[in-house]
């Protein structure tokens, strides 16, 4: 099974939503966590700037999610390392990910 891409609007609200907890986790550049080094994130976000709201990265390249924990924030050139077959790509195409609340129905 080939990853598969997706940028409708209906994941957006999951992706912006996920990337409130960016903050909460270290974002140096190529921050990760033990999960993240495995093959096979179940999404990753990239293509366009992400806004981190931290001070020490205010911009990331792509965000790696496994589960429903961000385990890496990081360049894309790490992130392609973590795609898997079953791997959700959500590309930005050019736009800006920002943290914030949407009501998923």
């Amino acid at each position: 099974m080939a990853a598969r891409s997706q940028s409708s609007s209906g994941v957006w609200g999951v992706a912006l939503l996920s990337l409130l907890v960016v903050p909460m986790i270290s974002c140096s550049p190529g921050a990760s966590t033990p999960e993240a080094d495995a093959i096979g994130a179940d999404m990753v976000i990239w293509g366009g700037p992400i806004t981190t709201m931290d001070e020490a990265q205010p911009e990331a390249e792509a965000v790696v999610i496994t589960g429903d924990r961000i385990v890496a924030v990081t360049t894309r050139a790490e992130a392609e390392k973590r795609v898997g077959d079953g791997t959700q790509i959500i590309d930005l195409e050019g736009r800006r990910a920002v943290p914030g609340f949407r009501r998923i129905k």
